[in-house]
């Protein structure tokens, strides 16, 4: 806000400073899933503009995503690329975690029921990705 002494008081101008609008949206460090796969979870679109929450949020989404896949401890850094005083590239750098696989699940005092149909019924299953 800048301010001087006009005819009829002080004028008063306000400088605002447009945030730029997306250009295109990156991934770097992603081996297991691919470009299609993160950009299907997010809702972040080239031409929208760039906005602090909405990139945190769209880099939780991603690491909720790779959670699905077992891939445990997977970080994900939102980061602005100023290209141009109106534009922007948002780079999403992934540090991929561990996979941690079930090898085998184990129902102790289950007298009710044959332990495949209770397995059948669970998210998590031998042999696939560690649900959360």
């Amino acid at each position: 806000m800048e301010g001087e002494p006009g005819p009829k008081g002080h004028l008063v101008t306000f400088v605002v400073k447009e945030k730029p609008a997306i250009r295109s949206i990156l991934f770097t460090g992603n081996k297991a899933l691919k470009d299609k796969d993160l950009k299907a979870v997010l809702d972040l679109k080239p031409f929208t503009v760039v906005q602090e929450k909405a990139l945190r949020e769209n880099a939780d989404k991603i690491e909720a995503l790779y959670l699905t896949k077992g891939y445990v401890h997977t970080t994900v850094k939102p980061v602005v690329v100023k290209v141009s005083d109106r534009s922007a590239d948002v780079r999403f750098e992934i540090e991929e975690g561990e996979r941690i696989l079930v090898k085998r699940i184990e129902i102790d005092g289950n007298e009710a029921f044959p332990d495949d149909t209770l397995k059948d019924l669970m998210e998590t299953k031998e042999k696939g990705p560690r649900s959360h």
